[in-house]
């Protein structure tokens, strides 16, 4: 048994020390790797811009339609379009800065609102306002004498 495993061990012996490959294609030249490099680096800034596009519009749909931009359009595509900040960020910043208010707003805002009672009655008890037409159109051509008098 032992000459057996001797005998085996020598031809294991002589297994490792192999020739070496031959090699069996093309030998590739330095200018067809070069070339290959190129092909690749370009296939793979082509698709890192497809990546990252698709990534900044998602953001930007993200911060433009999000509910905490209703009232803050302006501030919105600021963030969205002028800076780089991740839009979590972004949103969280809109809902803590305040609405900006509409011109109807700003004028509602100036003229007083009038409380009505029940059936419509004036519960502040202030009087009735009366339009007095007659002193409008009075005003109005007096106003287009004078235009026209120039």
């Amino acid at each position: 048994m032992r000459d057996v495993i001797l005998a085996a061990a020598g031809e294991a012996a002589d297994v490792n020390t192999l020739a070496p490959r031959e090699k069996t294609g093309p030998v590739e030249t330095s200018e067809d790797i070069a070339t290959r490099v190129a092909q690749a680096r370009t296939a793979g800034e082509a698709e890192g811009l497809k990546q990252g596009s698709a990534s900044e519009r998602t953001r930007i749909r993200s911060i433009i339609t999000a509910d905490a931009a209703k009232g803050r359009e302006e501030l919105a595509h600021y963030f969205a379009f002028d800076t780089e900040l991740a839009a979590e960020f972004v949103l969280v910043a809109l809902a803590k800065s305040p609405a900006a208010k509409s011109n109807l707003d700003s004028a509602m805002a100036r003229e007083v609102q009038v409380k009505l009672g029940a059936g419509g009655d004036r519960s502040s008890g202030e009087p009735q306002r009366v339009i007095n037409t007659e002193e409008i159109y009075a005003r109005r051509r007096a106003a287009a004498a004078g235009a026209s008098a120039r």
